[in-house]
């Protein structure tokens, strides 16, 4: 626990710094990193597609002749296969490895250089014209979220939807052709900018079945905070091949990767520099960092108060939220 205090409280002393950082100077940092996945891509997804939970007794005879048929017909018989992947077909193996790697391959290295390539636009833009990059589009909205003809007549609408996203056919694609809208409302209340955010010392618990670092790139250039990012036990074999691409950070202690088990966990969350939370994992395990049993305690008075009172962001079970249009 010496070794997690003391790496905590290195990535904390550099808050106010990774926060003064110009845009500039920022850029150029996405700039590196993105040379780096590019170096270590095919690293990342071999640990990313490293295989899992898969029975040892898995026969790797994709294709005997038939004159080997016989022979090893009776060292077939001997091994015992269990049920699920260790019995398909070779064809059928074949074609679930490239499947496999195919989506491996999407939510580690092609995912983390998306969201890359977007914070990147966002800083190239600031840094070029002191704004954000414009939205895609624009359109006005009636009282609700109605379509704009709804509105009254001569009245100037003071809510609009604005299209931010996605860009790309590549990027389209993946979202099954959705569209990513901010629906706005016309007031005279100003957001500061995404790289002048009060910085955090954000502590992330990393999932345990998902191999992108969204949630380090989310801390430290949305957020504009610095991070320790604890890997998941079911899933630790990406964290040394990202430590490596996010190698700038690192050596400047503006981000940590650490290990452990449940213990290391909540060393982490509750250390006192900790500010702010990210994990993803089941809701019993965010009821028991929050509340110490794997339900929520009954509403009574006075309202009960959790074990850990920070500010969290946290993926329950994939329970992402959706707008479905329409809606029949």
């Amino acid at each position: 626990m010496e070794d997690l205090d003391r790496g905590v409280r290195l990535v904390a002393a550099q808050k106010d710094v990774w926060a003064s950082l110009s845009p500039k100077e920022k850029l150029s940092i996405i700039d590196e990193l993105m040379d780096r996945l590019q170096a270590f891509s095919s690293d990342l997804h071999e640990a990313s597609i490293e295989k899992r939970d898969e029975p040892a007794a898995v026969l790797t005879d994709d294709s005997p002749s038939p004159a080997a048929d016989l022979a090893a017909d009776s060292t077939k018989k001997k091994e015992t296969l269990e049920d699920g992947f260790a019995c398909v077909d070779a064809k059928t193996r074949r074609m679930i490895a490239t499947a496999s790697g195919v989506s491996h391959w999407m939510h580690s290295s092609m995912l983390t250089g998306i969201w890359l390539s977007v914070i990147r636009e966002y800083f190239e833009s600031v840094v070029a014209t002191g704004k954000p990059p414009p939205p895609f589009a624009v359109r006005p909205a009636a009282a609700g979220t109605e379509c704009a003809q709804d509105a009254e007549p001569g009245k100037r609408p003071s809510r609009h939807f604005v299209k931010v996203g996605p860009k790309g056919l590549l990027f389209t694609t993946l979202l099954t052709f959705g569209s990513m809208e901010l629906l706005v409302e016309e007031s005279p209340t100003e957001q500061e900018l995404v790289h002048e955010r009060t910085a955090n010392v954000v502590a992330i618990l990393g999932a345990g079945n998902f191999d992108a670092p969204i949630d380090v790139l989310a801390s430290l250039f949305v957020e504009n905070s610095v991070c320790v990012y604890k890997s998941s036990p079911f899933n630790p074999r990406v964290a040394p091949v990202l430590a490596e691409i996010f190698k700038p950070l690192v050596d400047r202690n503006f981000l940590l990767f650490v290990e452990g088990d449940v213990k290391q966990g909540e060393a982490l969350l509750h250390h006192e520099c900790v500010t702010k939370w990210y994990m993803t994992g089941s809701i019993h395990t965010a009821n028991r960092i929050l509340w110490g049993t794997p339900t929520p305690p009954e509403k009574t008075e006075p309202v009960p108060k959790p074990l850990l009172n920070k500010p969290f962001t946290a993926e329950l079970g994939s329970c992402t939220p959706w707008i479905v249009c329409p809606g029949n």
